[in-house]
């Protein structure tokens, strides 16, 4: 399987970005993915974040051990975590945008 070029923290952060109202074009400019890449991500890890989504919480209640890593992720998400080198104009155009 192919390793992806961003850590489950930057999904996690894309993600929130949305949901508390920055458009998905601009979300995905800042990020330098599709939008399909976006949905994408939003089917695979939407359902992470809270027990309320998950179908088979009825037949394990112990929430795994991926759904509290992007609870905790989601609730400490400040800033897109870095992990790829970025050059300091996208650095000061994403300082700028948030």
């Amino acid at each position: 399987m192919k390793k992806s070029k961003f850590t489950e923290q930057q999904i996690v952060f894309a993600l929130k970005q949305a949901e508390t109202g920055v458009a998905v074009a601009e979300v995905c400019r800042k990020m330098g993915i599709s939008e399909a890449t976006f949905y994408n991500w939003k089917k695979k890890f939407s359902g992470l974040g809270t027990a309320a989504s998950n179908p088979h919480e009825s037949r394990n209640p112990a929430p795994s051990s991926a759904a509290k890593k992007m609870t905790a992720l989601v609730s400490g998400a400040t800033s897109i975590p870095a992990k790829r080198t970025i050059s300091p104009g996208r650095v000061a155009a994403i300082a700028k945008a948030t």
